[in-house]
């Protein structure tokens, strides 16, 4: 069988990024919970109807570290954030720019908007914020979901008129923010991302408007995972993240296709495929002209 031997090298412009922490968008699936909590042994700690409400201090499983300060405890609102501000006592739906002291701090911005939690016509739509802890030390996931918010004064009538998403944090530092399930669509736009004490944030796409994207079915558990980590994002962190080749090797060219993802900083303009076919001599094919952005919000499939 022939191997294939593949190396990418880029050429690529700057764009900004926030202090403190950076994100990364990822396809992946909903496996730390499942979009129906009643069933995967999690606790409501937020019931409908409900509306401009903040959940009492919950306790943290492990103490989580965000923006260099160690916390034990955070508060849920119905409008799609937690706070590790234990004197936070509104909630919030304003979804303004970001950094402003005068909106939450010490927050993480699942998806703010002026949401409320509300009964839809299948009584069985276990709509509320739900919380689960997964894994085991150090390396405990505390999952925070909110399953089914709707817009404020909008009914629930379909899949498009609710959502699902949810922010997991690890023990061993980073969070997840997870857009799931086959809910929402174009009507649902709000800010996903973060701010510390006022003075630092980042948000997704630098956008108040952000678009909910939703899933091709529950039974797939698609998602979309938003990963932030602190520290520098590094300026240069492409992956191939698909490759595919024809087998037939009765055939005179063999056409070699894939996918490649921007994880780093920067934007990529341009890169080099270097690739060899069982450790013969090494090929070049060049791809000019493209733009693909950073932060894994772009991606390019190649032949």
């Amino acid at each position: 069988m022939k191997k294939l031997l593949l190396i990418v090298a880029l050429a690529a412009f700057g764009v900004a990024q926030g202090q403190g922490y950076y994100y990364i968008k990822k396809a992946g699936t909903a496996d730390a919970f499942d979009w129906l909590p009643t069933t995967n042994g999690s606790t409501k700690i937020m019931d409908k109807p409900n509306n401009d409400v903040m959940t009492s201090s919950q306790t943290l499983p492990f103490s989580f570290m965000f923006h260099g300060n160690s916390f034990g405890s955070f508060k849920a609102s119905d409008n799609g954030y937690i706070t590790f501000d234990a004197t936070a006592s509104i909630s919030d739906n304003s979804n303004a720019t970001l950094p402003d002291a005068s909106q939450p701090n010490n927050a993480i911005f699942g998806f703010w908007a002026d949401l409320e939690l509300k009964a839809a016509p299948n009584a069985q739509f276990p709509v509320g914020i739900y919380t689960m802890t997964s894994g085991t030390s150090p390396n405990r996931i505390y999952t925070i979901e909110w399953f089914g918010p709707s817009r404020k004064g909008v009914a629930i009538v379909g899949n498009p008129d609710a959502i699902a998403f949810a922010v997991r944090l690890y023990e061993a530092g980073g969070f997840d923010i997870v857009h799931g399930g086959p809910y929402g669509g174009s009507n649902f736009k709000g800010l996903v991302g973060l701010q510390d004490n006022g003075t630092n944030a980042t948000m997704v796409t630098g956008d108040t408007n952000f678009t909910f994207t939703a899933a091709t079915s529950i039974a797939s558990k698609d998602a979309i995972v938003y990963s932030f980590n602190s520290g520098t994002q590094p300026d240069w962190d492409a992956s191939v993240t698909k490759l595919n080749f024809i087998t037939d090797y009765g055939m005179t060219t063999i056409p070699v296709t894939g996918t490649l993802a921007n994880y780093g900083k920067n934007g990529i303009t341009s890169f080099d495929i270097n690739y060899s076919v069982d450790g013969g001599a090494t090929v070049t094919k060049n791809i000019t002209g493209v733009n693909i952005q950073g932060s894994g919000m772009g991606s390019y499939n190649f032949t």
